[in-house]
């Protein structure tokens, strides 16, 4: 996949909600032609609604979660 790989810092819930984060702006007509890669954190809801939020109201192509800040979680422990 090719795109912007772009994060919002979350205003507390999380990446739970619409309004709880904004992802910056495209810079440049190159970068406005790129669909956007979100990249959130773990937490507070499921996996489908942090996804369903980015696709729906961010016009996410592809969503990276990350673990939470200082887990101690291996790769394998998180599949």
């Amino acid at each position: 996949i090719t795109g912007r790989l772009v994060y919002g810092e979350s205003k507390g819930d999380r990446w739970c909600r619409e309004d709880d984060y904004d992802i910056p702006p495209p810079l440049g007509d190159k970068e406005r032609k790129l669909p956007n890669i979100i990249v959130v954190r773990r937490g507070n809801c499921s996996f489908v609604t942090k996804i369903r939020i980015a696709e729906e109201e961010k016009d996410a192509v592809a969503v990276i979660v990350v673990d939470t800040l200082g887990s101690s979680r291996t790769p394998s422990e998180i599949q």
